[in-house]
């Protein structure tokens, strides 16, 4: 690989005509907003001038500057001013095996291209940008190549840029690189960085792969007696947005019961309102005391809860002994309504709230 001194006013002339171009492209509507990848790769560093060099921020999917998904953008850094049309396009990431399609967007040099039909000629065979198996144990790998669409079609006029980008690197290279799945997450993300011979190192790990499935407790608010026990269930499934329990149990061929999965984990806020199994039973809740609390599942990165209140007393209410599940204890003939502090439930009467 080699770093290329670019004459400012080559750079200058390119600038403006990929800024011609990529104006008068963005309207083109190119992918879909269901493409696997989201998020933002990135590519920059500060020249000796204290400019930015590289590609800056680049979005991999409509949705980073549009996610209430109408049609305009959002505004913020590295998308088009907020009301701005835009259009609905996206990176597709396949299973291994596969090409990837699609398109992603830079502000600064417009389309980046990963389908395969612009992609033929690329600097060493083969050119398509694919998915790898990375074998049992190891991450799957992207290889090939995607190319900046504006110096592809600037012809003459390309001030010597050639606008590959390199996802991976082979054998022969002397130098081990390149974009990897982390598929550990749910969703899985990306790794790595990728290279251009122009604008250098492009980091993709803050690119996310697969729509966001919800992670939901069933129920996910309910309420229940001192000592009482309830199972509950965690679910996985859905994409991009909150579903209720009873969409789940209308729609139960769109989900998978994790309650037990060897991902999954239980916690309770407070322990001494209510408890949640982590261990044989997992997410088995017991009522303690009377109070509200919530319970915390996690799995594979994604976190829900589910919120609970309890009330009832213990069965030892009225022995002067505070036992589990009571407030207060002033003996049978202590207990009772206002003024006393102690009600018969041995709960705090609420007059002393007054």
């Amino acid at each position: 690989m080699r770093n290329i001194k670019i004459n400012k006013y080559i750079y200058s002339g390119i600038c403006f005509v990929l800024l011609f171009i990529t104006i008068f492209s963005f309207q083109e509507v190119f992918a879909g907003k269901d493409d696997t990848a989201s998020g933002w790769a990135w590519s920059g560093s500060n020249n000796p001038s204290g400019n930015l060099a590289g590609f800056g921020w680049i979005s991999t999917n409509r949705i980073n500057c549009d996610t209430d998904d109408n049609g305009t953008s959002d505004g913020g850094y590295g998308c088009p001013v907020a009301g701005t049309s835009i259009s609905d396009y996206g990176v597709n990431i396949p299973d291994a095996g596969n090409n990837l399609s699609g398109y992603a967007w830079s502000e600064r040099v417009g389309w980046i291209s990963f389908r395969s039909v612009d992609l033929v000629g690329c600097p060493a065979a083969p050119c398509n940008a694919r998915r790898v198996d990375g074998g049992v144990g190891n991450p799957d790998e992207i290889h090939g190549w995607a190319r900046i669409l504006a110096i592809a079609n600037a012809g003459a006029n390309n001030g010597s840029f050639n606008g590959w980008i390199k996802l991976h690197s082979e054998i022969a290279d002397p130098i081990a690189y390149g974009v990897k799945l982390n598929e550990t997450n749910i969703p899985m993300d990306l790794m790595n960085y990728a290279w251009s011979d122009e604008f250098g190192w492009i980091d993709f790990s803050r690119v996310i792969v697969g729509p966001i499935p919800d992670l939901v407790i069933c129920p996910s608010s309910f309420a229940m007696s001192v000592g009482a026990i309830l199972d509950t269930k965690l679910w996985l499934g859905g994409t991009w947005g909150s579903v209720t329990c009873a969409y789940i149990s209308a729609n139960l061929t769109e989900f998978t019961d994790v309650t037990s999965h060897a991902d999954s984990s239980w916690v309770s806020v407070d322990s001494g309102i209510a408890t949640v199994d982590n261990g044989a039973n997992m997410g088995r809740v017991e009522g303690v005391s009377n109070g509200f609390t919530t319970i915390t599942a996690t799995h594979k990165g994604l976190t829900t809860n589910a919120y609970i209140t309890v009330s009832g007393s213990g069965s030892n209410c009225g022995n002067g002994v505070i036992d589990t599940g009571e407030v207060c204890d002033l003996g049978a003939s202590g207990n009772g309504v206002c003024p006393v502090t102690c009600s018969a439930s041995c709960t705090l009467n609420s007059c002393l709230c007054i």
